[in-house]
């Protein structure tokens, strides 16, 4: 095993129009998964795998069972043996490091493969499951709102705007000087500077 570790977070998330009740129908849902790998001594992390996804209708809670799960999965996929992995439900996290299993039917089965997941990393500490609150998720968050498409194209800084006109107006300047003086150009004369505009003829190999 190579040193350092792999730092996964995970998301799911569902489209929902406000506060629901407990006998609404599941929502479109998403998951999205973010894995990274450091080095020792390093603080820089290098993306290994990303991806947001649509997964049909289901609740949040079976959404965020199913993130985790692809995410170790995908850990697995890259023979990772020592993980730290984050997520933003605070249910599922301790569910899962505490071992209690869920009261609702349909997260039982989610709860007891992802207790199995874990069980294929390193057993000295090979696995970390912690909660972060949802700005330190912004990456898998981000991913999910993009695959429900909840998420707004962002507008320009003016920073980025100045930037824009800047490069327009120096290819603008670039095309009329070239207009202005093509034949001269196309004569194999070379201009100096807009200091120092007199032309000199390129002298021919000998």
């Amino acid at each position: 095993m190579t040193s350092g570790y792999y730092i996964l977070n995970t998301d799911g998330g569902m489209v929902s129009s406000g506060r629901r009740a407990d006998d609404d129908p599941p929502g479109e849902a998403a998951i999205a998964v973010v894995l990274k790998k450091t080095k020792k001594g390093r603080k820089t992390e290098a993306v290994v795998e990303t991806f947001g996804r649509r997964i049909g209708p289901r609740m949040n809670d079976e959404a965020e069972y199913e993130a985790l799960l692809e995410g170790l999965r995908t850990a697995i996929k890259h023979e990772a043996t020592h993980v730290r992995a984050f997520m933003d439900s605070e249910f599922i996290v301790e569910q899962v490091n505490n071992g209690v299993t869920p009261k609702e039917k349909d997260l039982v089965p989610l709860y007891r493969e992802a207790r199995k997941l874990i069980k294929k990393f390193a057993p000295d500490m090979g696995f970390r499951l912690s909660w972060i609150p949802r700005q330190r998720n912004a990456e898998a968050d981000t991913l999910v709102r993009e695959a429900l498409g909840q998420t707004k194209p962002k507008k320009p800084t003016k920073k980025a705007l100045a930037k824009k006109k800047a490069r327009k107006r120096k290819s603008s300047r670039a095309v009329k000087a070239y207009k202005a003086n093509k034949e001269r150009i196309l004569a194999g004369e070379t201009y100096r500077s807009r200091k120092a505009p007199d032309w000199k003829r390129k002298s021919k190999p000998k």
